[in-house]
């Protein structure tokens, strides 16, 4: 696993490397680098709107520590388990319940855990959990473990970083970086829509409606930070080469 200032020493030792052979181009690469950290730091921070809201709903929320989920959140997960037999018994615990972290920490922090095969659930969202179990029905399959790799997101960063320092294979930086990106925004969709499969059998239409407004919003701060980090190589790619520029092609 390689954090963005490892990549930014493989990038330095590439470019010492190859500037001699292939006139390896370090400046582009390292601009990139810039433009997809600053895009994916812009495109998380667009979440924040939506921690808040987790946040606010949690706490003001009644079903506290002690009480257990609500009616509602039961139906959620007997239903899901009806409609995937193959999730089995998955465990759902409140947030509320991790001693010595602080509150706000608490009620953003809902996770599917594919280890455990247990749920943290931070908001009481009904749409919530739902999302949540439909990470759960997709335990251990293909998808849920590119998704989860860390190593697949890293290895496309510092990939498309450093196909930006070739002319020849500049082009081919965005979609490198993206495709990393892919699974991860893949298994959050899946959810999703098993989420909303859910919530439609429970409640019907008026089950889609509550769980696209929770769930939209969600999905998009992943969309976003990945989308926007794309984005920077792409300008990277297209408007920062010396040799590959579209300026002087």
């Amino acid at each position: 696993m390689y954090s963005y200032a490892e990549a930014l020493d493989l990038l330095k030792e590439s470019s010492a490397k190859h500037q001699d052979e292939g006139g390896y181009e370090v400046q582009t690469p390292l601009k990139g680098l810039g433009l997809s950290l600053g895009g994916e730091i812009a495109g998380t921070a667009a979440a924040l709107p939506v921690l808040a809201l987790h946040h606010h709903r949690a706490k003001n929320n009644p079903h506290k520590l002690g009480s257990g989920l609500s009616r509602e959140m039961h139906d959620v997960k007997k239903t899901m388990r009806e409609l995937y037999p193959h999730m089995g018994d998955v465990g759902v615990r409140s947030t509320e319940e991790l001693t010595g972290t602080p509150a706000m920490m608490q009620r953003i922090a809902d996770h599917y855990n594919p280890g455990s095969h247990k749920i943290m659930v931070a908001s009481k969202s009904p749409e919530i959990l739902a999302h949540e179990l439909g990470h759960a029905s997709g335990r251990n399959s293909i998808l849920q473990r590119l998704a989860t790799n860390k190593g697949l997101k890293n290895g496309g960063t510092i990939a498309g970083l450093g196909l930006l320092g070739h002319e020849d294979t500049r082009d081919y930086a965005a979609p490198v970086y993206a495709a990393s990106r892919l699974p991860l925004l893949m298994e959050e969709g899946r959810a999703s829509m098993r989420a909303l499969k859910a919530l439609h059998k429970l409640k019907g239409g008026k089950g889609i409606s509550s769980g696209l407004k929770t769930l939209l919003p969600a999905f998009a701060t992943y969309a976003a930070p990945a989308v926007a980090g794309t984005a920077g190589i792409h300008y990277a790619a297209n408007h920062l080469g010396h040799k590959g520029s579209k300026h002087e092609r």
